[in-house]
């Protein structure tokens, strides 16, 4: 089990997205490939870029797992009481 974690982080650190190693690899072969590095600004937005991405990973995820788990079922009893709609959900039915 633990080979499979660590083949596993492994392979998801090498993703292409400037905040892990994938990314520097990436702008290594860029920098092979032109003969020259990428402009600071272009490595500025791309690692921010990927600092978005991963966040918006996490976000998801934990939304994701914490809607499995019922979490979130009480939102639709918030919004009727809010609004006084009636909201159709698959209890209704």
């Amino acid at each position: 089990m633990m080979a499979v974690l660590s083949i596993n982080l492994a392979l998801m650190n090498l993703v292409p997205i400037s905040v892990l190693d994938g990314g520097a690899f990436l702008f290594c072969f860029f920098e092979w490939v032109r003969g020259r590095p990428a402009p600071d600004r272009t490595q500025d937005f791309a690692t921010r870029g990927g600092v978005a991405v991963i966040m918006l990973l996490f976000l998801y995820t934990t939304a994701y797992d914490l809607a499995g788990l019922g979490v979130f079922d009480w939102l639709p009893g918030i919004a009727h009481a809010a609004t006084g709609a009636h909201i159709v959900s698959n209890r209704d039915h």
